[in-house]
């Protein structure tokens, strides 16, 4: 799979490309396979610009729990996990009942509802260039798929 040309504000970088990465043990099932977006330098570069101020801006307005462990500095799966254990010992030697339940979120991580991503980094106070840089990349994306070195639809790979 490869992208369009795409724009954002004046600055016009090349397309992505798309990889498959094989998550699963079934190599013949499509769901475990996941994209991997291989973009240019230029737009690593904008990305990881663009990560720096959104996680200043979340930091200076305070808008993590405390219990964020995901994409925060010093913080990991697993530094929350020995939270939790802290949490199911302490409760349990205070003779408390522990229940854990294990949710499986591998899915939920694959895909993420763009619209919904815009509307919620806006209630946080994201807006000008920035939102429109952000809506740009996410929303106006072509994709196309190449099979055996075909593009499906007719489109030029």
């Amino acid at each position: 799979m490869k992208g369009s040309c795409r724009t954002i504000g004046k600055l016009q970088y090349s397309p992505c490309s798309l990889h498959y990465t094989r998550k699963g043990v079934t190599v013949t099932k499509p769901e475990n396979y996941r994209p991997v977006s291989l973009t240019s330098i230029p737009c690593k570069v904008l990305e990881s610009l663009l990560r720096d101020q959104l996680l200043e801006h979340v930091k200076v307005h305070n808008l993590a729990s405390k219990h964020q462990h995901g994409f925060t500095s010093g913080q990991s799966c697993f530094t929350n996990l020995l939270e939790a254990i802290e949490d199911w010992t302490r409760a349990y030697d205070e003779g408390l009942d522990v229940d854990i339940m294990y949710l499986d979120y591998r899915k939920a991580f694959d895909t993420v509802p763009h619209k919904r991503l815009i509307k919620k980094l806006k209630a946080y106070g994201i807006s000008g260039t920035l939102i429109g840089w952000i809506e740009s990349f996410l929303m106006k994306r072509q994709m196309r798929v190449r099979i055996n070195g075909k593009c499906q639809g007719g489109l030029t790979c």
